[in-house]
């Protein structure tokens, strides 16, 4: 059986904030958490660890989704170093 963790450990574990969760979450990037009580909630630590192996490691290099290959250098003006 799975653990449940709290959103601290969520949070300490895939290196995210509580807000960022929430906002993943609600955008349905993030597991659902699983309500524990009525002022409680939790995810199940393998729902946690199965997102996180779906991660590419191209999103996670680049986590603004930015083509790294169309930023172009600031050119410098002559004489201004």
């Amino acid at each position: 059986m799975s653990k449940l963790l709290s959103v601290n450990e969520v949070s300490e574990m895939i290196g995210l904030s509580r807000t960022t969760i929430w906002r993943m979450e609600k955008a349905g990037n993030f597991p659902t958490r699983r309500h524990l009580s009525a002022r409680r909630i939790g995810w199940l630590e393998a729902d946690i660890e199965a997102w996180i192996t779906t991660r590419s490691p191209s999103v996670d290099a680049n986590p603004l989704g930015d083509d790294p290959e169309a930023v172009q250098p600031m050119s410098t003006e002559a004489g201004h170093e």
